[in-house]
C-alpha cells in the first residue's frame, strides 16, 4: 500500500524527534557533571551525588569510589531525605535535585578561579523539611 506524502513526512517527523528525546536523555541521565575551579574539579553523579573531588595539579581523588555523599540533604524530623536523582540546566547553571517525598531543590552554581558557589534558589514543595545539609555530615 502506497502512503502519501504528508503521512511519511509526519512519520519522519516523529522518529527524528524520538531519537532526540532519547540522546537527550541519554546526556542528561548518563553522566556526570563536572564544576571546575582552577585548583579542583568536583564530579556530581545524576543522582545528585559528590562523585569526585580532584586536584587538577596533583591529580589526587580525595573521594572515596562510588557515590560519597549527597551535594544537598533535606532533614525532617530529626532523619534525613536524600535525593534520588539530579538533572542539571548548563544554561541557567542549576542543578536541579528530585527527592522522594516529592520536595525539588533548585541549586545555583557559580563557578569561579579560585572557588565554587553553590546556592539554594528554592525548595518546593517543603514538605515539612526544617533544615538543608550540605555535602557530607
Amino acid at each position: 500500500m502506497k502512503e502519501n506524502l504528508p503521512t511519511v513526512f509526519v512519520r519522519a517527523y516523529l522518529a527524528a524527534m524520538l531519537a532526540t528525546l532519547l540522546l537527550s536523555t541519554h546526556t542528561i541521565f548518563g553522566q556526570s557533571h563536572y564544576f571546575t575551579t582552577k585548583h579542583v574539579s568536583i564530579g556530581i553523579s545524576n543522582s545528585g551525588y559528590i562523585k569526585s573531588i580532584k586536584d587538577k595539579v596533583s591529580g589526587k581523588e580525595y573521594c572515596p569510589e562510588g557515590d560519597s555523599s549527597a551535594v544537598l540533604s533535606l532533614s525532617k524530623n530529626n532523619g534525613y531525605i536524600l535525593p534520588a536523582s539530579a538533572t542539571f540546566n548548563a544554561g541557567n547553571k542549576q542543578i536541579v535535585l528530585h527527592y522522594p517525598n516529592g520536595s525539588v531543590a533548585t541549586v545555583k552554581v557559580v563557578q569561579q578561579s579560585g572557588y565554587l558557589k553553590f546556592e539554594l534558589v528554592s525548595l518546593t514543595p517543603r514538605n515539612d523539611v526544617d533544615n538543608i545539609v550540605w555535602g557530607p555530615y
